[in-house]
């Protein structure tokens, strides 16, 4: 290869050189786009943390008053939860304090905690203090699992030569492994942890984000420290993802313009990760960028030197950066010389920044090239040092720790004094320490992949050298001289030559490293610590929205006290349409009966009072449609010039019951003006647009998480809306969206394996428009398991429809029924084989979830299998019609069978069984007497299916009267005639449906799942047969399950939900 300028130089082919490959970045320029939080939310959560940090400090100063066990407690939990550095002055002086104990009866847990926690913060105290725990066969006196957890951290802070430290590790260890099963699951969770990483070895941020959830689950948590804990943590969160941000706009530019993306690793993301967990502090932001920068350039020259580069272009890059200035580039391989640029342009503008004189910058990354170069001579000679010690002399200090501590130092400004710096740059035993963690951890978990890259030797091969050893053995030796190198650091930091501010880097910088090389080598195979990573970087929706709810409640009771009738009832509207008003059901409620108890409300206003009665209504208030007398005019109508006015009226009159003449005239009169006014000119496309929906399916008959989407995107456009109201309620869609995947991911598992053990080739594959369904019956998240249960008990329901309809004999069906009553697996042995499996599974099934629902102290568990067996014993009833050709004389007749074998009965008995507690046993024997309600959901169910499949299921040979052919037979009529007096028997079932609500006989939760589930019935039988057509239910089922609503905050919702189904 030649130079294109500056003479001729003969290098090796880079063939020659071993070629590594790495695996793409999973992050990409993801960072570019993504914002956490809105400034609005930040602005939330700062006010919030300012507020709950002064109360928590409070607490912390009056821990004077508390015991010694209380005190050590109280901090313990701040470190672990990431708040230590808000109170650093007041833990400091407080531990002083703790110091100075020297209570010689103080208990197992307490001695370990004080123990811990003095050494942690580098007081030097003798670990003889454990003598008296220990019996004269050395073993501990403990069988508690807490106070050895305590006792096996506390031994993690051992140094040199400390036996009864030694001792302790090797006795806490062996016992905590033997009690760790018989353990409740928050503490062997603990316990698994400290045994993998002990707690003075954790990550600050790591261990923040897994002590929040667990200290969450304790009864004895301190709500204020809890909600400061995770303020806190999302505000760094937010603004780390800032910094990555500029990171990864800088990354981008490098990458392009040094030409090094084949054959350097794309870790900007996992550096700055290694950066913030030495410097998480939010002071520390400059430290993080300019540590991540500088230390993406080691990065590049290790993989330069390791895998890419010859001997001698290496050596002519090194010699290069020796010169460190501009025109060296020159002297460097065509390939090279624009890295080379770049590095010099990169150190050279964070030295400006830094206003540093002296080049402490460019002499890092001249000393790494040098350590890289001397690797690659190891390399190609094949050498192997003869001993680990020759080997540490190089490598130790190529992995970038030594110099990492004098360049964190020198970031940290003021904090870092002349001499500490310069301290720093001799490599002292810290450093050293911190660097032989690094070099080992990496060796033992990179050797395979290196050795099989035929790269530099690695310590395990010296060491098998040196002592004659295989590598398993070798490895154990070198996580001895890992162990050895913790005490020097624990030894270091208690002698405190230096400011404990400073000794923490190092100690941060170790733990680090020992993070990234626990299980795997987590830079380079950067999959593997990517959850953590989402951890620390991606705000969950949850907790964004938790802010979020609390500001829009804010907004709530702000606009319920002092803003007029129309703008509360207005909100109140928005919120359900919005599909938040389940999170405010109290304040909703209590204001619903205040305007209920205020009979004058909106009396001169049609729209105000249409608005009203349409509220209190559908929340089950007994309001006269008198109300409307007074806006008759002389021809005794009731109507509006105002559209809105005219949508809500007529929304309003489809809470109508049986006998209310004035809200008939009302929907018969203003239909056919909508109709009118939705083929003129003057609308706005968006109103134009709500006429049209209206008109086909009203506001009370809408399913709620249906309308829900579709009404954030009309509220997005309307310019008078709440933001807060806005943001709440997408990152609620979304997070259930999320709920809702997880759940279909159990679902399909479980679906797969019994298509998988069962002959289903009659029935519908429906799994996805099953729990569809039944999330719109119950779709609020703590109903999690009802939607679960209930989709494979429906698709049970299914499954009988289409074995009845479709497939078996008679003689078949009359087999499988009187199986079904018998509710035995023996009397599987009479069926025919592919009923066989199909019995067995479902018996299984159904047993399964009747003992959970049993686990889950649910009274009414057995009745479940009651309502599986009737719904076999309808589909059998229908059969005999279909046999006979039977059509029933009249639609009542037809209606008493086929009404119940639709399985909105079922289905709505299930859901009230699903509900626990909120069902009483007086309202499901209420449920299962078929009351009125049921009857109502029922009829619109089946008159609704037969109306739009009745053509196609009149084109099969073999298939039952349906209720249109009885209507024709009855009145003697036509298809489309029998269509409308079905659609009137529609309209009275949905009368008796708002009379059940008013009556209120059952608690208006149980009543609203009935509703919910007579939309369901509307919504997939409005215009065909969507259960059986199911590609019509296509572009519904992507919005409720995959496309999230667009928001840039939460653009990570859609990767969560594609990864669920991926696995799924």
């Amino acid at each position: 290869m030649t130079t294109s300028s500056g003479g001729p130089v003969t290098l090796a082919s880079q063939s020659q050189v071993p070629q590594r490959p790495y695996t793409p970045s999973p992050w990409g320029d993801f960072f570019l786009h993504h914002i956490p939080c809105t400034p609005s939310q930040y602005s939330v959560m700062t006010d919030k943390a300012k507020l709950k940090k002064e109360e928590v400090k409070t607490m912390l100063l009056d821990m004077d008053s508390f015991d010694l066990h209380d005190k050590l407690e109280f901090i313990d939990t701040l470190e672990r939860l990431g708040l230590g550095h808000h109170y650093i002055k007041e833990i400091h002086e407080l531990l002083s304090n703790v110091y100075k104990v020297r209570d010689r009866d103080l208990d197992l847990p307490t001695t370990s905690l004080w123990f811990y926690l003095l050494r942690k913060h580098g007081y030097h105290i003798s670990s003889d203090i454990f003598l008296k725990f220990i019996d004269d066969k050395g073993n501990i006196v403990s069988n508690d699992a807490s106070s050895l957890l305590r006792l096996y951290d506390a031994g993690h802070l051992r140094v040199h030569g400390e036996e009864i430290l030694d001792n302790i590790l090797t006795s806490s260890k062996s016992q905590l492994e033997c009690i760790i099963e018989n353990l409740e699951p928050v503490l062997k969770e603990e316990v698994e942890y400290a045994l993998n990483t002990p707690l003075f070895r954790r990550l600050n941020r790591i261990e923040a984000r897994e002590y929040i959830s667990v200290y969450e689950k304790k009864t004895t948590h301190n709500d204020a420290m809890l909600e400061f804990a995770k303020l806190d943590f999302n505000i760094l969160l937010t603004l780390y993802c800032k910094e990555l941000k500029e990171l990864t706009l800088w990354w981008i530019e490098f990458q392009i313009q040094a030409n090094t993306s084949n054959y350097a690793r794309d870790r900007i993301v996992e550096m700055h990760f290694w950066m913030l967990g030495v410097f998480y502090e939010p002071q520390y932001s400059y430290s993080r960028k300019m540590l991540t920068q500088l230390f993406m350039i080691v990065s590049i020259l290790d993989d330069l030197y390791d895998s890419h580069c010859t001997t001698e272009e290496g050596k002519i890059f090194a010699a290069a950066l020796q010169r460190w200035d501009e025109e060296a580039a020159q002297h460097c391989p065509a390939y090279l010389r624009n890295l080379y640029i770049n590095i010099f342009a990169t150190v050279n503008a964070i030295e400006e920044e830094l206003k540093l004189q002296n080049n402490k910058h460019a002499k890092l990354i001249i000393d790494m090239a040098k350590c890289y170069h001397a690797e690659v001579e190891w390399r190609d000679k094949k050498y192997v040092p003869a001993t680990v010690e020759e080997h540490l002399k190089i490598s130790a200090r190529s992995s970038g720790c030594m110099h990492f501590a004098t360049l964190g130092f020198i970031s940290m400004g003021d904090v870092a004094s002349t001499e500490a710096i310069e301290w720093a740059s001799t490599y002292p035993k810290i450093i050293r320490a911190v660097c032989i963690i690094a070099r080992l951890a990496n060796d033992i978990m990179s050797y395979k992949r290196e050795e099989a890259s035929k790269n530099m030797v690695s310590t395990l091969q010296a060491c098998a050298r040196e002592f004659g050893i295989t590598i398993e053995q070798a490895i154990e030796k070198l996580r001895e001289l890992v162990e050895e190198a913790w005490m020097d650091i624990t030894e270091e930091c208690l002698r405190q030559q230096h400011p404990m501010v400073l000794l923490e880097r190092a100690v941060n910088l170790a733990r680090t490293m020992d993070f990234l090389y626990k299980d795997t080598d987590g830079y380079t195979d950067s999959h593997s610590i990517k959850d953590t990573l989402d951890s620390l970087y991606l705000m969950s929706m949850k907790e964004t929205a938790q802010v979020q709810q609390e500001k829009v409640r804010d907004v709530i009771l702000e606009i319920f006290s002092s803003s007029s009738l129309v703008q509360k009832m207005e909100l109140i509207d928005t919120l359900q349409r919005i599909g938040v008003d389940y999170q405010y059901n109290k304040e909703i409620n209590e204001l619903l009966c205040s305007i209920y108890n205020d009979k004058d409300g909106g009396s001169d206003s049609l729209y105000i009072t249409s608005l009203r009665f349409y509220l209190l209504r559908k929340h089950g208030y007994t309001v006269s449609s008198d109300v409307f007398e007074k806006f008759r005019d002389d021809q005794g109508n009731i109507s509006s010039n105002d559209v809105n006015c005219l949508l809500m009226l007529y929304d309003a009159a489809h809470m109508r019951t049986h006998g209310e003449e004035i809200l008939d005239n009302i929907i018969s009169f203003n239909k056919s003006r909508l109709q009118s006014v939705m083929m003129g000119t003057d609308l706005e496309p968006a109103l134009t647009e709500e006429v049209r929906f209206t008109l086909e399916t009203t506001r009370f008959r809408r399913v709620e998480r249906v309308e829900a989407r579709r009404f954030i995107s009309v509220y997005e456009k309307n310019a008078t809306r709440n933001e807060a109201i806005l943001e709440f309620a997408k990152l609620d869609y979304n997070i259930l969206q999320v709920l809702y995947c997880e759940e279909l991911k159990e679902l399909t598992i479980w679906w797969k394996d019994f298509q998988s053990r069962t002959d289903l080739r009659f029935a519908r594959d429906r799994l996805v428009e099953i729990h569809f369904w039944m999330m719109a019956v119950v779709y609020e998240p703590y109903y999690s398991y009802s939607r679960i249960m209930l989709t494979k008990l429906i698709i049970f329901v299914s499954l009988f429809d289409d074995l009845y309809d479709n497939y078996s004999t008679t003689e078949e069906s009359n087999i499988f029924t009187s199986a079904m009553e018998r509710w035995d697996v023996k009397a599987a042995e009479q069926f025919p084989a592919y009923l066989r499996a199909f019995y067995e599974n479902i018996l299984g099934t159904t047993d399964e979830i009747v003992e959970e629902l049993k686990r889950q102290n649910n009274k009414h568990a057995e009745l479940v299998r009651k309502l599986i067996i009737d719904m076999a014993k309808r589909y059998h009833a229908e059969v005999k019609w279909r046999d006979e050709h039977y059509v029933p004389s009249t639609v009542d007749e037809h209606l008493q069978i086929s009404v119940r074998s639709s399985a909105c009965m079922h289905i709505t008995n299930i859901a009230f069984i699903s509900l626990g507690d909120v069902t009483t046993r007086e309202a499901v024997e209420w449920a299962f007497t078929y009351p009125k309600i049921i009857r109502g959901v029922c009829i619109v169910g089946r008159i609704g299916n037969d109306i739009v499949s009745h053509e196609r299921e009149q084109a099969l040979d073999h298939h039952m009267a349906s209720t249109v052919q009885t209507c024709m037979k009855q009145y003697g009529v036509t298809v489309e005639e029998a269509n409308e007096k079905l659609r009137v028997i529609i309209e009275k079932a949905w009368m008796d449906i708002v009379q059940e609500c008013l009556d209120q006989k059952h608690p208006m939760v149980l009543l609203e799942k009935a509703v919910h589930l007579g939309r369901t019935m509307d919504f997939m039988y409005k215009r065909e047969d969507a259960y059986t057509l199911s590609f019509s239910l296509k572009d519904i089922i992507a919005s409720m399950y995959i496309n999230s609503c667009n928001q840039l905050q939460n653009n990570y919702a859609r990767f969560e939900i594609i990864k669920i189904s991926l696995e799924a």
